[in-house]
């Protein structure tokens, strides 16, 4: 399993605020301290709990940019609306890489999202760096099979466990941060790494590959 590199610009892709922070929330905060800039786009909207939950656990992360798509929870589709307002957002951040969930996340949510990034990655014209930019698959609340790279997270955990306690209303329901600080230990004792305390793990597709991955995944 190799480390993890990103540069420049990141966008993550949460269907749901606290995705960002569960599957890639030290990366994020490691990217930001190394000088990276970084943007979250929530794809569904959020209640008036969960969206000040989410500001306040950006605030535990760096200076995240923020863009929303307003689908409503449990009915994301990759309306024409939808898509373009994705392809706008990835043409103004410019970036290098696009982190979005696991194909192996059933939440339907998730799984719409990633229709709706292949849409918008399709869309997007020749003139644009899209050949350039990777889609990097992360780890929700359980173990992907199979990782082809680690970031790690060490010096950035107790900032991603800090904005995971800000999701009072979902700590109350899954126990995020004893769940992210066993699966993250778990990464990093499985990385053969003995300075790595925590890590997170990832799928990287080169974008060809993805969206040729994408079309093979059940609607």
């Amino acid at each position: 399993m190799r480390p993890l590199e990103v540069r420049g610009n990141v966008l993550v892709l949460a269907p749901h605020a606290d995705d960002e922070v569960v599957g890639c929330g030290g990366m994020l905060a490691r990217h930001l301290l190394g000088g990276g800039g970084a943007a979250v786009l929530y794809v569904t909207r959020a209640d008036a709990e969960r969206a000040r939950e989410a500001e306040q656990a950006r605030a535990r992360l760096g200076k995240l940019d923020v863009f929303g798509l307003n689908c409503t929870e449990g009915k994301v589709e990759a309306e024409a609306g939808t898509v373009a307002a994705l392809v706008d957002c990835i043409v103004q951040r410019t970036p290098s890489a696009v982190f979005v969930p696991a194909f192996e996340d059933l939440h339907p949510d998730h799984r719409r999202t990633h229709q709706l990034l292949a849409a918008a990655l399709r869309r997007l014209g020749p003139g644009t760096s899209r050949n350039e930019i990777r889609v990097v698959c992360y780890e929700g609340l359980a173990p992907l099979g199979q990782v082809t790279s680690r970031a790690d997270i060490s010096e950035c955990a107790e900032r991603k466990w800090a904005a995971l306690a800000c999701f009072a209303s979902q700590e109350r329901l899954y126990r995020l941060v004893e769940v992210c600080q066993a699966l993250n230990r778990y990464r990093a004792l499985t990385s053969m790494r003995r300075a790595v305390r925590f890590a997170e793990a990832f799928q990287e597709y080169e974008l060809q590959a993805y969206l040729e991955q994408e079309r093979t995944q059940p609607s």
